[in-house]
C-alpha cells in the first residue's frame, strides 16, 4: 500500500533529523534479509548506540542533499537500501552491519558517510575493523596499569621468599 504524502514528509524530517545528528551512516543492501533478522539488527544496533531505518533510496537521496554531504556518490544507492545511523561512537554501525553481515550471503555494506563526508565501501570495511572507543579504553588502562601490577609481583616475590633485609 502506498503511503500519503504525509507519511513520505514524516519519513523525510525523521531522515534528515538523522542524518544530521549521526557522527556515522553505513548504507547497506538488506535483499534477502527476514523479518526475523531485520528486527535482530535493529536490536544489535540499539545496543550499540546507533540505529537501522529502512526508507525509499528517493527519500534518502533527498535527505542526504539537504544535508549537504559533499562528494556522496548516489550511484551506490542499488538494491534495497538500509541506512545504520551511529550517534555515539563513530566505528559502532560499520561494526554492527558487518558483524550481522557474516553468513548472510545477499546482504552487504555499500558505502558510508563520516563526519559529513562520503566513504567507499572499502573504507567502511576498514572502519568497521577497528575497536570501538570502549575497546580503546580497556587497552589504554590496561597498559597504563601493566608498570604498577609488574612491579607489585616482584615485590610480592621477594616478600615471599623472605630476602628484604
Amino acid at each position: 500500500m502506498a503511503k500519503s504524502r504525509q507519511q513520505k514528509e514524516a519519513t523525510l524530517s525523521k531522515l534528515q533529523d538523522s542524518f544530521a545528528k549521526a557522527k556515522t551512516v553505513v548504507f547497506v543492501d538488506y535483499a534477502g534479509v527476514t523479518v526475523e533478522d531485520s528486527t535482530k539488527l535493529r536490536q544489535n544496533s540499539k545496543a550499540a548506540g546507533s540505529e537501522f531505518f529502512v526508507a525509499k533510496k528517493t527519500l534518502i537521496k533527498r535527505a542526504i542533499a539537504d544535508n549537504k554531504i559533499s562528494d556522496f556518490d548516489d550511484s551506490v544507492l542499488q538494491g534495497n537500501i538500509g541506512v545504520v545511523f551511529g550517534y555515539d561512537d563513530v566505528v559502532a554501525p560499520a561494526k554492527v552491519a558487518k558483524d550481522f553481515g557474516k553468513g548472510k550471503e545477499k546482504f552487504s555494506i555499500l558505502a558510508g558517510i563520516m563526519e559529513g563526508a562520503f566513504l567507499p565501501k572499502d573504507a567502511v570495511m576498514k572502519l568497521a575493523s577497528l575497536p570501538s572507543k570502549q575497546e580503546l579504553y580497556q587497552k589504554l588502562v590496561g597498559t597504563l596499569n601493566a608498570p604498577i601490577s609488574s612491579f607489585a609481583r616482584v615485590l610480592s616475590r621477594i616478600a615471599e621468599k623472605g630476602e628484604v633485609k
